[in-house]
């Protein structure tokens, strides 16, 4: 009977032992998103989805001297990135010439059909964070990024006018798209 008893419970404790090792299943779920940086981006305050004007100072043709390349401080403007979300620490901006803007050499032609001035190109130039000139519709792999830093970014401009002679009195208007690159 003790032989019977003993037995039993070898039995019993080798069932429970079995129930522990036997192979279990379930399921690891993994979760995840590959989101792209983020910013709300405006020009000059106003919001990158309404076009924005940048008003140049005025120039006086007789500033100019004649036959000498030069070039007359404009305006400066910036491109404002704030609430920037994602991974990306640095930002850029490259520019094309846009509604009809020719660029010759890297330089917005005056497109104005008002009363236009001649002999007059726009040149736009990084002025922040290292002062640079863009070359517009061209190569713009060496312009330096700025940092993105608590969600803001700021990349200052400036736009000059330039020529190669006189320019005459006139109305002046040019246009660039530019599109926002993250690193």
């Amino acid at each position: 009977m003790l032989f019977k008893r003993l037995s039993l419970a070898v039995l019993v404790a080798a069932a429970s032992h079995a129930a522990l090792a036997s192979p279990a299943t379930s399921t690891i779920q993994f979760e995840g998103a590959v989101k792209g940086t983020t910013c709300t981006v405006s020009v000059g305050g106003v919001d990158a989805s309404t076009p924005s004007t940048v008003i140049l100072s005025d120039l006086d043709p007789d500033d100019i001297s004649e036959g000498a390349y030069w070039w007359r401080q404009g305006a400066n403007f910036s491109i404002d990135l704030m609430g920037c979300s994602g991974s990306a620490t640095l930002v850029r901006a490259s520019f094309q010439g846009a509604n009809g803007t020719t660029v010759t050499d890297g330089r917005l032609n005056n497109m104005a059909t008002d009363s236009p001035a001649s002999n007059i190109q726009l040149w736009l130039r990084v002025a922040y964070p290292h002062s640079r000139d863009i070359e517009v519709g061209g190569d713009q792999s060496t312009l330096p990024y700025a940092s993105i830093w608590a969600g803001m970014a700021w990349l200052g401009y400036e736009v000059r006018y330039t020529g190669e002679s006189a320019p005459s009195a006139g109305n002046i208007e040019a246009a660039v798209e530019y599109t926002v690159a993250y690193q």
